[in-house]
C-alpha cells in the first residue's frame, strides 16, 4: 500500500520520492492522517455502543463522508476495538 501511495504522490507532485528524507516525511504525514481517521472511526464505534453490541456496530457503518470505510475494513476495526486485549 505504501508503494502505491508513493507512486501516486510522484505523479501528482514534483518531488523526489526516492530521497529517504522525503519518504520519511511522507510516512510521518500519512501515519498521522491514519491515526486521526482511525480515531474518528473509534469515536463513532463508541458512540453507537459498539463496546456492548459488536453485531450492531458491525452493521452500522459511519455515514459521514469524512469517515468512509469499506464494510470489510469496518468489521476488522470493530473486532479489534471489541477485543479485550485492545481495551487494556
Amino acid at each position: 500500500m505504501r508503494l502505491i501511495h508513493l507512486a501516486l504522490t510522484k505523479t501528482l507532485f514534483t518531488i523526489d520520492v526516492e530521497d529517504p528524507n522525503v519518504c520519511k516525511v511522507i510516512d510521518i504525514c500519512m501515519a498521522k492522517a491514519w491515526r486521526g481517521f482511525r480515531g474518528k472511526l473509534h469515536g463513532y464505534f463508541k458512540k453507537i455502543g459498539g463496546q456492548e453490541d459488536l453485531n450492531k456496530a458491525k452493521t452500522t457503518r459511519p455515514s459521514d463522508p469524512d469517515c468512509q470505510v469499506s464494510q470489510e475494513d469496518w468489521e476488522y476495526l470493530c473486532d479489534m476495538w471489541f477485543d479485550p486485549k485492545y481495551k487494556t
